[in-house]
């Protein structure tokens, strides 16, 4: 990432969710969070986290989101955004976390038509 970067390039994390639970979230971004810091990571990275595991389509994903980006965005990491389905049945809660919390944000809603 740091020789990308050096060269120039737009660099961005993606993370793939699989979290059901805050405590869960909550684990996965101190983990993550240990990571950036220990690896010197820039603070304007774009962390963009995937939230289309089976797994993750819970009641609790808006909140759980919300939990996760708030632990990396305590810890300076502001610049986050999300990708998630159209079709998920908790849409409008995820669209809601990104709106209420992140101060640079990107939301990506993929539509497929078949």
């Amino acid at each position: 990432m740091k020789y990308a970067a050096n060269a120039g390039l737009n660099v961005a994390l993606y993370q793939y969710a699989k979290y059901t639970t805050a405590t869960e979230a909550e684990t996965e971004a101190n983990y993550l969070l240990t990571w950036l810091k220990e690896n010197n990571v820039n603070t304007d990275i774009l962390i963009f986290s995937d939230i289309e595991a089976e797994a993750s389509e819970v009641s609790s994903v808006g909140s759980n989101l919300s939990v996760f980006q708030s632990v990396l965005f305590s810890g300076g990491y502001t610049n986050q955004g999300f990708y998630a389905s159209k079709s998920s049945t908790y849409l409008s809660s995820l669209v809601a976390v990104g709106r209420q919390l992140m101060v640079k944000s990107t939301t990506f809603i993929k539509t497929v038509n078949y």
